[in-house]
């Protein structure tokens, strides 16, 4: 059995600061003993591990979505920027889309989005300090058509509990539609509430589908139904229209900080 600092992936052994290799794609991990959560004593290589064991179920829920680094250089708790563009530098391996993208502050550009279409491409993130995965919620054979959607429930300081309620709440509402609903952690300090839907409904029709649902959290944390399904995840949004939602194949969603 591998004991810390060791492991096996597709027959290859690994090691700290050494090389985990399959049919020739190799990571290799840096500074295995960065602290990413000082208060838990987290390290980067317990990360890299962590997503080592969950990638087979992790990636098919990832593969062929524009991916976009969210790069903690100075652990969980310091300073965070988000990056589009792949790296100069990524293996040839991990494969690319280039989609336009339409900043905030005006303009369009090309980006080319990583694709995390295999194990070592999700491990090669961990290796850029990429501690949660951000992919869009569409795929890119149709990047208009999200195929979730995704309430964002954002709790005042201390209100995780709160973020729970509301969270019963939604899926409350949405079984009463005969909708499906998943219920997750955020990346920060929240709750996400996903919604499968068919890949029918654009990413714009989506977001303004969801407006029904904020009164099940009037009065409760911030939230919002949103999807960065489209070729501009993060950019502006239109302001939501109230709109009663269709039933399965209708979608919501919207919203995102993104830089790069």
């Amino acid at each position: 059995m591998p004991q810390k600092g060791e492991g096996h992936l597709g027959g290859a052994s690994t090691g700290i600061g050494t090389t985990s290799s399959v049919a020739q794609r190799s990571v290799r991990l840096s500074s295995p003993e960065r602290v990413l959560f000082p208060d838990d004593g987290i390290t980067k290589h317990d990360l890299f591990e962590y997503y080592r064991a969950i990638a087979p179920v992790l990636v098919p829920h990832v593969r062929n979505r524009p991916f976009t680094m969210k790069r903690f250089p100075y652990g969980a708790t310091g300073d965070v920027y988000f990056q589009k563009q792949a790296p100069k530098g990524m293996p040839d391996w991990i494969p690319t889309r280039t989609f336009r993208t339409y900043p905030r502050d005006g303009g369009s550009r090309l980006v080319d989005f990583p694709l995390l279409n295999s194990s070592e491409a999700v491990l090669w993130m961990v290796q850029m300090n990429c501690i949660d995965m951000n992919a869009w919620y569409s795929r890119v054979d149709k990047p208009e058509r999200p195929d979730f959607v995704l309430f964002d429930l954002d709790p005042p300081d201390g209100g995780f509990a709160l973020a729970i309620r509301v969270a019963h709440l939604i899926r409350e509402e949405l079984e009463r539609l005969e909708l499906e609903s998943y219920a997750k952690t955020s990346g920060a300090d929240g709750i996400h509430v996903l919604v499968p839907i068919a890949r029918r409904a654009s990413s714009d029709g989506s977001a303004r589908s969801g407006t029904p649902w904020r009164s099940a959290w009037c009065g409760g944390p911030r939230s919002s139904s949103r999807s960065s399904g489209g070729p501009c995840p993060g950019g502006s949004r239109s302001a939501p229209r109230t709109r009663r939602p269709r039933r399965p194949g209708a979608g919501r969603a919207g919203r995102g900080r993104r830089r790069g």
